[in-house]
């Protein structure tokens, strides 16, 4: 939660930070993917249904940074129209990080191509693709507990025996501890990177708010006001 405590401040007091003065620009130029493993990588990219994840937890972030903001600016509004106000600003914001998605899972990308050997790259994606491991994904997006005791029961009820087989040769390498240790240190930079987007698109986009907020006031559809996408150095 620390890493919002900015994104908080920023939209209590955003003109008098200096992101909102552009001084602090998202530099997309930097990453670059080792050509070689893309393939293998994109396949566990997919496996791990990090796709899917970025879209969940982005728009969740979203939604949960900005639903209890308050400003000065509402003054006027009542509860139904400054609620109208807020979720507008989550959809615009929401619209242009997931716009993001194939910039940060190129990054991804990258980091598993350097990382990992083709033939590793290739295990973890048949791990990751068995049955079991796809409901502890799932699970695991869609935020709902699960038990040891649910995991190794639906391992006895697998059976595919290739399944039992790739399950039991990842698990029982180093190859497991090589993916978790990936894992913490990919996590680090994206989550850095996501967190520096978010401050850059709502320097971009708070601006508006007045003109949002003019909008509901006066009854004038929020759709017709023209909010672009926060300039980004590399299309």
């Amino acid at each position: 939660m620390f890493r919002w405590f900015f994104l908080i401040t920023f939209i209590l007091g955003w003109e008098n930070l200096s992101i909102a003065r552009g001084n602090t620009p998202f530099d997309h130029s930097k990453i670059k993917v080792k050509t070689s493993n893309t393939k293998a990588s994109n396949d566990l990219i997919n496996a791990i249904k990090w796709p899917e994840a970025y879209e969940k937890f982005r728009t969740e972030e979203v939604r949960i940074l900005l639903q209890n903001i308050d400003s000065p600016i509402f003054n006027g509004l009542n509860d139904q129209q400054k609620a109208q106000v807020i979720l507008h600003l989550q959809d615009v914001i929401i619209q242009q990080i997931l716009a993001d998605k194939e910039y940060f899972k190129r990054h991804y990308l990258s980091q598993c191509s350097e990382f990992f050997m083709y033939d590793e790259l290739v295990k973890l994606t048949k791990y990751f693709k068995t049955d079991l491991m796809q409901m502890v994904i799932t699970n695991k997006i869609d935020k709902k507990s699960i038990t040891s005791e649910e995991v190794k029961e639906k391992f006895k009820e697998t059976t595919k025996m290739v399944d039992r087989k790739t399950i039991d040769e990842v698990e029982n390498s180093y190859l497991l501890t090589r993916y978790n240790r990936f894992q913490e240190k990919v996590k680090i930079s994206l989550d850095k990177m996501i967190a520096d987007r978010l401050k850059e698109i709502m320097a971009f986009v708070l601006p508006k708010l007045p003109e949002i907020v003019e909008a509901v006031k006066t009854n004038k559809p929020i759709e017709s006001i023209n909010i672009e996408t926060a300039p980004r150095k590399v299309q």
